[in-house]
């Protein structure tokens, strides 16, 4: 019963056609948001990738050359 009464009273007080406006300044705003999530995931997997290759790779010694392990 207590649910019945919760979805009432929030279908009484949510207006069912919501007159708003997107103003235009958000559109830049959401393309901002998705470049930088885009380059931030970028980035961290380079430096993942980067690290796995680090332990499982060649190392280099003191003259510049690699040696095999």
């Amino acid at each position: 019963m207590l649910f019945w009464r919760l979805i009432i009273s929030m279908w009484m007080i949510c207006p069912i056609v919501a007159e708003a406006y997107i103003d235009p300044g958000a559109g830049s705003l959401l393309f901002q948001a998705i470049t930088a999530s885009l380059l931030g995931i970028g980035i961290f997997w380079r430096r993942v990738v980067s690290f796995v290759r680090s332990l499982f790779g060649k190392k280099d010694t003191l003259d510049g050359k690699r040696e095999k392990e």
